[in-house]
Parts: C-alpha cells; structure tokens; sequence
C-alpha cells in the first residue's frame, strides 16, 4: 500500500481540483438576480431614493445592460464547455 504520492500525480490531483472547483462554482452558482427599487420608508430621502432608482431603471442608466449580460453569459456558458472538456479527458 503506498501513501506517498509522486510530484507528478500531486500536480495532476491539483490541477483536476482546481477544474472541479471552477465547474462547481460555475454551475452551482445562483442565477443573477434582478436589481429592485425598495422603498425603505416615507422620509423624504427614502422617497427620492426610491424614485431615481425607478428613474435609472427606466432610462437604461442603472448599469443594467442586456447585452452585455448576454455576452458574458455566452462566454461563461463556452468556458463551462471548454472545461467540461477538459475534465472529461482527465
């Protein structure tokens, strides 16, 4: 029974964690959640925060963008194939 490992299969072991470790994250992670305008209170300022929130969500100002979400889905969504790929040969 041997309980040393060589060099070699510390470093493959290492790399096979560190792909599951990504393809974990990548699909166990939660979707992205849409960003809600809460109205916290009746102050003022909670109101107009509130307001300029719905405002920004409204005028496509609040870092909302579609297509760039898309395209970092399409390109997380290549890299999980390419990793499955690779785990795959592994």
């Amino acid at each position: 029974m041997r309980f040393l490992q060589t060099n070699s299969e510390v470093k493959l072991n290492a790399k096979k964690f560190k792909i599951a470790t990504v393809l974990a994250l990548t699909l166990f992670s939660g979707t992205v959640s849409a960003h809600d305008c809460v109205l916290t209170g009746n102050t003022a300022s909670e109101i107009y925060v509130y307001n300029s929130c719905k405002n920004d969500l409204a005028t496509g100002i609040a870092g909302h963008d579609n297509e760039n979400l898309k395209e970092k889905a399409a390109a997380l969504e290549r890299e999980n194939k390419l990793l499955k790929q690779k785990l795959f040969w592994v």
